[in-house]
């Protein structure tokens, strides 16, 4: 029998409870699109109007607040977005489109920007100029789910990437980049197609998604680039259609090379592919949400603990009624209704549809979100906190082997002193056994302990790891299992 994930609806006053809170207190009729990012029990929001910065708990403000900090004294940006290093509350990064003006040579562009907090928010460092977006006094193809930036959850050093598009800068025109603040840009989308790229995604977590669409031979055509992609590969031709700020795409990246790409246009409801193969080849699953002319926003849920529930999925939508709801489900295509955010009715603001901002909290117990609220008489950023369902699991048969490559985030995650680590070796690792090999490392790469080092047949294996000899810190742990490798972290507390 096949592994079955239920979702119980264990109360109606659950699954609906949810609160939202008034953030910004600006009294103007028009703010820009608001962006969000949690670690822990904090919550930190930004949006572009006159560029401000809030911080407050999880469980809303109080009040709206009155006096948020404004990060950098530019001209004012209107596409902003910002990211909480996982190993760092205290690591903030902001990155933001904003124009410059040279008095000295009269010159005017509009630049990708980042800058950073070191002491959770309370002051950020000068900003660095990525690159030119475009030049002049006004800029083109205003995209506002770019620029993105986020933290790749495996990295030892804890750098922030940055997605940004580029529309003319005298040394490329229409062209998608990723990079750290002082790394390399390197180019995601097709260096030999000049055309506009919109519906543009930024999916991180141990690894790295970039999905975007562009108009070719009056198609729309939908592209992927990534880790473990030997890209962009093209995943979806839709056909003559077109594509506007409210097309989207998003993309999840599972090892053992399975992708699941998330697409929509102005005329095809938002609808799954699926890739068995790094994406060489695609399989169309179907649709996912039927709000044709709605932008879709989705996430992944990943469960740490118990180690053999799979992921499942939430999905965020203005309704036809005007309200913020949510909906879960466990393969992308069969949703069950969650509940709905915004307290007031039909208030949430028709020009938000296309960028409402959906985060889960550090245990996957609630969805977090903010949107443009018009309750008040003018637009306000508000703040929504929901409970999602809760996950059952049915037992599985033993005869079913698992069919990826996993290693799973260690639990408890920070721990004191011992934690579990589990994992899944594929039956199709060198036939039926392979060697692996479990380490412990510190942050430098020394090893430190060997857990595992012998060779095992297809199946899920757990592991415990007790650190009563170690300092507190970071440290490494890697799975391999032949020429299959991951790489997690893991926080010690004494």
């Amino acid at each position: 029998m096949k592994k079955l994930l239920l979702f119980l609806l264990l109360t109606t006053s659950l699954i609906t409870f949810s609160q939202d809170f008034q953030v910004s207190n600006s009294g103007i009729a028009s703010v820009d699109v608001p962006h969000l990012a949690l670690n822990g029990s904090r919550v930190h929001l930004v949006y572009g109007t006159n560029f401000r910065y809030y911080n407050f708990d999880i469980n809303g403000p109080t009040a709206p607040i009155d006096n948020p900090i404004i990060p950098v004294d530019n001209f004012g940006p209107n596409t902003t977005d910002i990211d909480v290093d996982p190993m760092d509350p205290n690591h903030i990064a902001i990155a933001y489109y904003d124009f410059h003006y040279d008095y000295d040579s009269d010159v005017q562009f509009y630049g990708c920007y980042i800058t950073e907090s070191f002491d959770g928010g309370l002051t950020f460092d000068e900003p660095t100029l990525l690159d030119t977006v475009e030049y002049g006094n006004t800029i083109s193809n205003v995209l506002y789910n770019v620029p993105q930036v986020k933290f790749l959850t495996t990295d030892v050093v804890s750098d922030p990437y940055i997605l940004w598009k580029v529309n003319s800068n005298k040394r490329v025109t229409n062209a998608l980049y990723m990079s750290t603040r002082y790394g390399h840009h390197d180019r995601m989308d097709d260096p030999n197609k000049d055309a506009v790229e919109m519906a543009i995604g930024f999916t991180v977590e141990d690894m790295f998604a970039v999905s975007y669409a562009i108009m070719e031979n009056a198609h729309v055509m939908f592209y992927l680039n990534g880790s473990g992609i030997v890209g962009p590969v093209l995943v979806k031709d839709a056909g003559q259609t077109f594509l506007t700020t409210d097309t989207y795409s998003k993309a999840f990246l599972n090892h053992g090379g399975r992708l699941e790409y998330i697409y929509n246009d102005i005329n095809h409801s938002a609808s799954l592919m699926e890739s068995y193969d790094w994406g060489a080849t695609w399989i169309d699953k179907g649709i996912v949400d039927n709000h044709k002319y709605t932008y879709v926003a989705f996430n992944r849920i990943e469960p740490t603990y118990p180690y053999y529930l799979e992921s499942y999925y939430v999905k965020l939508l203005i309704d036809d009624s005007g309200d913020l709801v949510y909906s879960v489900s466990e393969n992308l295509l069969n949703w069950q209704y969650g509940g709905k955010v915004n307290s007031s009715s039909a208030q949430v603001s028709g020009m938000a549809s296309s960028f409402i901002d959906l985060k889960l909290d550090d245990i996957n117990k609630f969805l977090i979100t903010t949107w443009i609220d018009t309750r008040t008489g003018n637009e306000e950023i508000f703040y929504g906190k929901a409970s999602l369902p809760e996950l059952v699991s049915v037992e599985k048969e033993k005869s079913e082997l698992p069919t990826e490559f996993v290693l799973e985030q260690n639990y408890p995650n920070p721990f004191n002193p011992s934690t579990t680590i589990n994992y899944s070796i594929p039956a199709n690792v060198k036939g039926e056994t392979a060697n692996v090999q479990l380490i412990v490392y510190d942050i430098l790469g020394n090893e430190l302990a060997i857990l595992v080092d012998k060779k095992q047949a297809a199946g899920e294996y757990s592991v415990t790891f007790n650190a009563d000899n170690f300092p507190s810190g970071l440290y490494l742990y890697k799975l391999q299992a032949g020429d299959l490798v991951n790489v997690k972290k893991m926080m010690l507390i004494k």
